[in-house]
């Protein structure tokens, strides 16, 4: 089954629904902690290269006029995994906000200065006075099962498209997933060989696709619609992030929410490049059951 990589989700509870409600209705000014796990998306271990013992003492500092803390903590190896915000506010969403931009923009200088990949992996939030605590962390699935005889090698003239397929679902980065996908949906609507929709029966935007790639409320409207409507849109987007990367000076760090929807644009952009590319395999090598994801069957 197709999923989406690197989807955050919202914070889900880690205590009991008492304690949520207590944290929400809270207004006063109280402590907030913020931990943040790390990866580095190079070696897609869950650490960075950055030694904890340096920063022993911890880092004093402000963030939205309130003092706050910040501690890096060390696995086995003495390797950061895990920086844990300590501060002030009177809305753990609105902290946690803070707190992510603080690191972002703090990992974006130490990448520079040490030469080495270094990724948010997901957060926790803790509300103490309330003994409310909430988690986000990436999805891990279990194994999938591919008889030998599926195991095959694809037709040379598919090699190059199915490469940028995988580029984009290895990828953590959800412009780059976004760019890969589309050029693949792009090439199909254009009518690029190996792809060609004429070859098929007319493809629609399906509400599983909606619903796996988190796009439900945003792209309602497309449900139904020509797959090419969806295309166009998409090509859209894509150029306004090569657009971006031409002034690269005036790109201002994109928050939380800004982050969510290009993950979940690209998750759309990969449901359906894979979709063209599985059904249009299956007419030219005549397949006889190529997988499907759900909502969108191969013909």
């Amino acid at each position: 089954m197709w999923i989406p990589y690197d989807l955050k989700g919202p914070l889900k509870a880690d205590t009991s629904p008492e304690t949520i409600a207590a944290a929400g209705m809270d207004r006063k000014l109280r402590q907030i902690m913020v931990g943040f796990f790390l990866r580095n998306p190079v070696t897609w271990t869950w650490e960075i290269d950055l030694c904890a013992q340096d920063f022993a003492d911890g880092i004093e500092t402000q963030l939205e006029g309130q003092p706050a803390r910040i501690d890096l903590h060390g696995d086995d190896t003495g390797r950061v995994e895990e920086i844990v915000y300590r501060t002030f506010g009177t809305d753990h969403l609105a902290v946690l906000s803070s707190c992510h931009r603080d690191l972002e923009a703090r990992l974006a200088r130490w990448a520079l200065e040490l030469g080495r990949g270094m990724a948010i992996a997901g957060w926790r939030v803790a509300d103490p006075d309330n003994n409310a605590r909430w988690r986000c962390t990436p999805f891990r699935p279990s194994a999938l099962n591919l008889s030998p005889e599926r195991a095959v090698p694809p037709s040379p003239e598919y090699l190059p498209l199915l490469n940028l397929y995988r580029q984009g679902r290895n990828s953590s980065d959800p412009a780059w997933r976004l760019i890969t996908a589309t050029a693949i949906l792009t090439a199909w609507r254009d009518g690029c060989p190996p792809l060609d929709r004429r070859q098929m029966p007319p493809q629609t935007v399906s509400l599983q696709m909606l619903v796996l790639s988190g796009t439900l409320v945003e792209l309602a409207g497309l449900q139904d619609q020509p797959l090419e409507t969806l295309v166009e849109l998409l090509a859209q987007e894509r150029d306004a992030q090569m657009a971006a990367l031409a002034n690269p000076t005036r790109i201002t760090p994109a928050g939380l929410a800004a982050q969510a929807r290009l993950a979940q644009l690209a998750n759309i952009a990969d449901l359906a490049a894979r979709h063209v590319l599985l059904v249009q395999m299956q007419q030219s090598e005549s397949v006889a059951e190529l997988p499907a994801i759900d909502g969108c069957p191969t013909l």
